[in-house]
């Protein structure tokens, strides 16, 4: 079985959990000795694979799905998929469109590829309904397979990252500048009152530069931005080893890598409740609304204040590490007759 992984052009460009996931998908299979690679469409011919294996259901990708099945490939598609509750018209109109599929509106592209797909893989429970509810998604085809994360962050030391920039105990903040899902502002002006410190560590998505500026206008003076963390040089894993709590204050994260990270590193997580972030982490966590600064402000407070739920780092290697996410992967693979 000749696998191929693949992915929406722009996740390149923007990289964020989906590059990740993608990576460390390729990088388990060819550990575990499957024939992969990263499918390259100026080099490769789908003719010489037995699998695509897509990450992202982005509606510009139904033509690629569509010659993908027209050359008589089989197709896995990790969905990594989700829509917020607010505005409720979002959900509705989107389910409605999904079912005029001769127009083809983009809701409708969607239906289509998850028809197209063999395999669909989403990381919840939670996604798995959306995606039978809004789509029609058959779940017979579905297999949940959650994110994974390294074992790096298992044990890691603070001294790295202290050494570089002398601040520990703070409020750490992971993920790109992105004003319709990441929430960075909100989490600044709830912060605003108070005295904590704060490290921000992400690029702005494309367009989102003026964002970003924002932020650093608002943002208190004990507030340290970070255009980015080399993962290799360890200074990741000891940037969660010396904040005091990981803050997700996201519209919706479904569900989040960071968390996971933060967690492995035993570290507190305040998160948003928005997306599958409850489905995951369970009572590992403090959860906060992102609508609102005041139960924000004492979501965070209050997780700064308290020491990390017991057993937490336990229940992260236990479900998060990718040896444990690879596997159920492979089963999922073996379940749609891809391998034996």
């Amino acid at each position: 079985m000749k696998i191929g992984v693949f992915a929406y052009p722009t996740m390149v460009q923007d990289p964020g959990g989906g590059m990740v996931t993608l990576t460390k998908t390729y990088e388990y299979l060819k550990k575990t000795g499957h024939d992969v690679e990263r499918f390259d469409p100026w080099v490769h011919r789908l003719k010489d694979f037995d699998l695509i294996h897509h990450f992202g259901l982005g509606y510009g990708n139904y033509d690629w799905f569509q010659t993908v099945k027209d050359e008589g490939k089989k197709l896995a598609l990790t969905t990594m998929y989700w829509l917020p509750n607010r505005p409720r018209s979002q959900r509705l109109s989107r389910k409605w469109l999904s079912r005029i599929p001769f127009v083809k509106p983009p809701p409708a592209l969607i239906r289509l590829m998850l028809q197209l797909a063999d395999l669909v893989l989403p990381n919840a429970e939670g996604e798995k309904q959306l995606l039978a509810d809004l789509y029609g998604c058959d779940t017979k085809k579905m297999a949940i397979v959650p994110c994974g994360v390294d074992n790096r962050f298992v044990g890691a030391s603070p001294k790295p990252f202290v050494e570089r920039y002398e601040i520990d105990n703070y409020l750490l903040c992971i993920g790109r500048f992105d004003p319709r899902q990441k929430n960075q502002l909100g989490l600044i002006r709830a912060l605003k009152d108070t005295d904590l410190p704060v490290v921000f560590v992400g690029s702005p998505i494309t367009g989102a530069e003026a964002y970003l500026e924002q932020c650093r206008k608002e943002a208190s003076p004990k507030t340290l931005f970070i255009d980015y963390l080399k993962p290799e040089e360890g200074l990741l894993a000891s940037a969660f080893a010396a904040a005091n709590t990981l803050v997700v204050p996201s519209f919706y994260e479904y569900p989040c890598m960071v968390a996971m990270e933060a967690l492995l590193a035993g570290t507190k997580v305040a998160i948003t409740t928005g997306g599958t972030t409850q489905e995951t982490f369970k009572n590992y966590v403090t959860y906060l609304n992102p609508y609102s600064i005041k139960d924000m402000k004492e979501a965070i407070v209050h997780a700064y204040e308290t020491d990390l739920p017991e057993g937490a780092e336990q229940y992260a290697r236990d479900t998060f590490l990718w040896d444990n996410v690879g596997r159920r992967l492979e089963e999922a693979y073996r379940g749609a007759g891809f391998i034996e």
